[in-house]
């Protein structure tokens, strides 16, 4: 199905004062929303709606994510492994988002975790949504953790004094030999 170039056109030249409702440029080509999507027939609509979306979030814009996370476009992905040679997106990939790359997007914010809003784009939730998910998982986690035995016990001896509670890498050595069927308390 192809888009009326009523309603989106493309130019390599800038199109300066051209009157569009939006205009963004991506790899040196000017894409010209003309009509507001709102305003496209449904089916056009509907069938590139996530594509519009991330070319012209202000014209979708119903909440402001305030994040300043890194998020990469799927299509400007250069040399990806899970991408055919000359396909510019892999809906089909486990990493694929709304148009969006989460392994690309992790990796250009230095694999720091992404702030809420970043993950509300991925998955077309609101921010507080997502918070809402993310303090239900948390408290889970917490109670989870808190009825663990052993857990427990470790506590009580670092309260007790008997044991300093580890770092973060200590923490994390003892996960990855656990991970690797090594013994907890080497």
């Amino acid at each position: 199905m192809r888009i009326p170039d009523s309603l989106l056109s493309f130019t390599r030249d800038d199109p300066g004062n051209v009157e569009c409702v939006d205009k963004v440029c991506v790899d040196g080509v000017w894409a010209l929303l003309h009509k507001a999507p709102t305003a496209w027939p449904k089916e056009v609509a509907q069938a590139y709606q996530q594509d519009l979306y991330f070319l012209f979030p202000e014209s979708f814009k119903t909440e402001n994510y305030n994040s300043k996370d890194i998020v990469c476009l799927c299509a400007s992905v250069k040399n990806c492994p899970k991408k055919s040679r000359h396909a510019e997106e892999n809906r089909e990939c486990s990493e694929y988002r709304r148009g969006l790359c989460v392994e690309a997007s992790v990796e250009a914010n230095d694999c720091q975790p992404l702030a809420l809003g970043s993950i509300a784009r991925f998955h077309g939730l609101s921010k507080q949504r997502v918070h809402q998910i993310y303090t239900a998982a948390r408290k889970k986690l917490i109670l989870e953790l808190a009825g663990d035995e052993t857990i427990q016990e470790f506590l009580a001896e670092v309260f007790m004094g008997k044991r300093e509670i580890p770092s973060p890498d200590q923490i994390a050595e003892f996960i990855e030999k656990a991970i690797q069927g090594g013994s907890m308390s080497e």
